[in-house]
């Protein structure tokens, strides 16, 4: 484990955004960016980005950014405050936001630990992570997006797929159970670490879809999707 002061931690935030294989990790209050974060972002277009921020109405500017950014997602948590950036590999803990004045003209602390020479406390902040998004899925309904948008015209022979949460209450159980069932008849991938289950080629040749709401993406599962599986297997 090793201190950082202001100069530290940005210059290990950089490090650990370029050196990023399998996902990046922000957690921080505030979604401004500074403009060297974006750049980086930008060059890792390939590496999944999880987002996590606790206050609403960021600035036009920051909205239009994320939005242009197809390998980020945002994740919103009521009352966080946490300063978090991790990946796959490493792992920083501070005091600094991830606009320009705090990384450039405060007087900011953190410590940075690696998974291979740390594993419980990377444990540990890993778990934290998974947490936070729990509550911000919760706050989202639950779903990738779970859209209540399935009307008529978006599903026009009716309400033959279901999106993951009301697919979830048919068969009595909670969205994420619902997700691990899935997840277990080959319907929907593990991410490694983080990051969204991503849906399997069965899924798709079963009829599972992906479509686009007004808040993002969300799945839309065959009704008997389920009992055809139990049926299959019996």
């Amino acid at each position: 484990m090793r201190y950082l002061n202001t100069s530290g931690l940005s210059s290990e935030l950089e490090h650990l955004i370029r050196n990023a294989r399998k996902n990046i990790v922000l957690v921080s209050p505030y979604l401004d960016i500074s403009q060297r974060i974006r750049d980086l972002v930008e060059y890792k277009r390939d590496v999944p980005v999880i987002l996590i921020y606790g206050k609403r109405d960021p600035k036009q500017s920051a909205q239009e950014w994320i939005s242009a950014q197809a390998n980020v997602k945002t994740y919103f948590v009521p009352d966080l405050h946490a300063k978090c950036y991790m990946n796959e590999q490493c792992c920083i803990i501070s005091s600094m936001n991830l606009y320009e004045y705090s990384q450039q003209h405060n007087y900011e602390m953190g410590v940075s630990f690696s998974r291979e020479n740390e594993p419980e406390e990377f444990k540990k902040v890993t778990a934290e992570i998974r947490l936070l998004l729990g509550v911000a899925r919760n706050n989202r309904d639950n779903d990738l997006v779970d859209s209540d948008e399935i009307d008529n015209q978006a599903n026009p022979k009716g309400y033959d797929k279901l999106t993951t949460s009301k697919l979830a209450r048919k068969h009595k159980l909670k969205t994420d159970q619902m997700k691990e069932q899935l997840q277990t008849l080959g319907y929907l991938t593990r991410p490694l670490l983080f990051g969204e289950p991503k849906l399997t080629s069965k899924a798709i040749e079963a009829g599972t879809e992906l479509r686009n709401g007004r808040n993002g993406e969300y799945w839309l599962w065959p009704v008997d999707l389920i009992d055809s599986q139990a049926n299959k297997s019996t």
